[in-house]
């Protein structure tokens, strides 16, 4: 019978395991994402053609900046995690070479 991990090392193997796709944001977020887009469509009605072109362009570096600050972000969650996952297995480390000692010196 297998694990029941099996299935997520599976997809870990075959490179088909992405954390951040299964990402969700929180309603308010949604809705920010929502306003933020109307505003910026409302906007773009007011630009003449040259102007539109340059906002454009300003909107596509910002998407781009926003995907590339969204993977840093998760990457410094990720590592604090990992760090703080490290400390806790030398804390329980230490601690059971502590109570060895301790046992073999009563």
């Amino acid at each position: 019978m297998p694990g029941k991990h099996t299935k997520l090392f599976k997809r870990i193997f075959h490179g088909d395991f992405r954390p951040a796709d299964g990402m969700d944001y929180s309603r308010a977020y949604k809705r920010w994402m929502k306003e933020n887009y109307e505003a910026h469509q409302r906007f773009r009605k007011t630009l003449k053609k040259g102007q539109l072109e340059a906002f454009d362009e300003l909107e596509e570096m910002d998407i781009e900046l926003s995907g590339r600050a969204q993977e840093e972000n998760y990457i410094a969650g990720m590592k604090a995690l990992w760090d703080g996952t490290r400390l806790k297995i030398l804390a329980k480390g230490r601690e059971k070479q502590q109570q060895s000692w301790l046992w073999k010196h009563r």
